[in-house]
């Protein structure tokens, strides 16, 4: 038997050279294909696994070997020897797979194993297993295992930097767009003269006097206060979607021409500040260009579909439709609302958006995740 603390030159020059393709990977699939390949031949192995951890599922993200294992597909952390070792942070090493009571028999009667050494990736709470397959009956002496542990060790290390620079990547994005909230928001508030203009234009027409202008247009102006006060309110809780755009459409509301229709749900304070930033700006512009310039109307509405199976997220598919007003035709420029769609909907909301300038009228639909299922 080898000693287990002594590697051979090629051996240290493969986990060298390992080491510096993982240094330049850029995802979980490049490092998950580099330390399947790079493996099989270090432990002249006839196959090998790279399974992640996903809650209580085992998911074989990758595999090099000589037929097809389980590339692509997921157990529960039960019912397969990777859940048992990252469970248990040991490596597991089994002469004969039909003689082990751990061993799902049933998964492996149509695969070329008989042998297998697997190991956890990660010290505590590990985060991952590799495993390394024969064909033959044979058990894997320690040498082997202290190699599979390396390559191991060398993985996890790969992963730990990936996700702090996926982490520090999604942190500088959410920063930008927080930043272009919050800056357009101010911007929106010290410049809203075209609403305000707007605002008053309705009021005098419908005014039956001047004290009922006055009375009209200071009140709507006091509603367009309120919205944003609302939204920078830092005690803010949780609220539905309805409250936010009702709020958000408040100073736009005239002669009835902006329905608003959907179920109750709630949304973080997070969202609800896109949220009402995006219905702002698409009301904004319907009272520019849009339905709200002339004699159409605004239609608001949402649905909430709900996941199918353990993995699907609940989502709230929200639509603004106008028609009756003039003519559509796409911007020659990207916008503000361009943006907001782009940034705001990708990164703060999670979600995504389409648009359609129609002749009939524009329209725009985003879907973006909620948390938890909606309240009844």
């Amino acid at each position: 038997m080898e000693a287990m603390d002594v590697l051979r030159p090629e051996e240290a020059a493969a986990l060298v050279a390992l080491t510096k393709q993982l240094s330049g990977s850029q995802s979980l699939a490049q490092i998950t294909e580099i330390v399947t390949s790079a493996t099989c031949p270090l432990l002249h192995a006839d196959g090998i696994t790279f399974v992640l951890r996903e809650d209580e599922l085992c998911y074989y993200a990758d595999e090099d070997a000589i037929s097809p294992l389980w590339k692509g597909k997921r157990f529960p952390m039960s019912a397969c020897i990777s859940g048992w070792c990252m469970k248990e942070g040991r490596p597991a090493v089994i002469g004969d797979i039909y003689k082990d009571e751990r061993i799902p028999h049933e998964a492996y009667r149509p695969t070329f194993v008989q042998s297998l050494a697997m190991v956890p990736v990660g010290s505590e709470d590990p985060i991952a297993a590799i495993g390394a397959y024969w064909s033959n009956e044979r058990t894997a002496n320690p040498h082997e295992v202290t190699l599979l542990q390396a390559v191991a060790s060398v993985s996890s290390l790969a992963i730990a930097n990936f996700r702090l620079r996926n982490a520090q990547d999604s942190a500088r994005r959410e920063a930008r767009v927080q930043s272009l909230l919050v800056s357009e928001l101010g911007h929106r508030v010290r410049n809203s003269l075209c609403v305000i203009e707007s605002i008053a234009r309705q009021s005098a027409r419908n005014a039956q006097s001047l004290e009922g202008f006055t009375a009209t247009f200071l009140g709507r102006l006091h509603a367009l206060s309120e919205a944003f006060h609302w939204l920078l309110d830092p005690r803010q809780q949780d609220v539905a979607l309805g409250t936010v755009i009702g709020t958000a459409l408040e100073p736009f509301k005239e002669n009835g021409r902006i329905d608003v229709e959907g179920g109750h749900v709630e949304i973080s304070p997070e969202s609800a500040l896109t949220v009402a930033l995006l219905i702002h700006e698409l009301a904004t512009n319907a009272v520019k260009h849009g339905a709200l310039s002339a004699q159409g109307q605004v239609r608001v509405g949402w649905t909430v579909r709900h996941g199918q199976g353990e993995r699907q997220r609940t989502t709230v598919m929200l639509e603004w439709r106008e028609t009756g007003g003039p003519p559509v035709e796409p911007p020659t420029r990207k916008g503000f609302g361009s943006r907001l769609l782009k940034d705001a909907v990708g990164v703060s909301l999670k979600g995504h958006s389409n648009s359609t300038f129609a002749p009939e009228g524009f329209r725009c639909e985003i879907e973006f995740p909620v948390p938890e299922a909606p309240l009844h």
